[in-house]
């Protein structure tokens, strides 16, 4: 298992910064490739369902599919994606942080390409560790806009 874990501070209380969170699992972010995003119910249960369409390489549009698999507002939201390839649990935590919120996005990714010992596992492991921080900096990133947007 690869683990990555980045936080960023929040100038907001933590009901507001919860609420940006769960804004991220129905809001796209087009300048990562995401066409539209919607979450399955809206508001959020445990069970909801995300699909996030993105560009293909092709050129052409493929859906990416993740579920809630924690739900503790206003504390913490957990999704694990649905399909092929790794496993990936992404979890946004929420805690108190003098007059605003410290947001701590821990993502794990599972799977035979990152299991291995061998230097192609190695490999695979930095690999993924750099799309891991980018991704979870880009995450976050998006979460501080819609925090100071409402």
């Amino acid at each position: 298992m690869r683990r990555t874990a980045e936080s960023v501070r929040l100038e907001v209380p933590p009901e507001r910064a919860f609420a940006a969170c769960l804004r991220l699992l129905g809001d796209p972010d087009p300048r990562r490739g995401m066409l539209a995003r919607r979450c399955e119910p809206d508001p959020p249960v445990e069970g909801s369902v995300i699909v996030t369409t993105v560009r293909a390489r092709d050129g052409g549009e493929r859906e990416l599919r993740a579920v809630v698999v924690a739900l503790d507002p206003p504390h913490e939201v957990a999704t694990a994606n649905e399909g092929e390839g790794p496993a990936v649990r992404t979890t946004l935590r929420c805690e108190p942080d003098g007059g605003g919120t410290r947001v701590t996005l821990t993502s794990e990714v599972t799977g035979a390409l990152v299991a291995g010992a061998t230097a192609s596992g190695l490999l695979d492991r930095l690999l993924f560790g750099r799309s891991q921080r980018r991704a979870a900096r880009a995450t976050l990133r998006r979460l501080r806009e819609l925090a100071r947007s409402r």
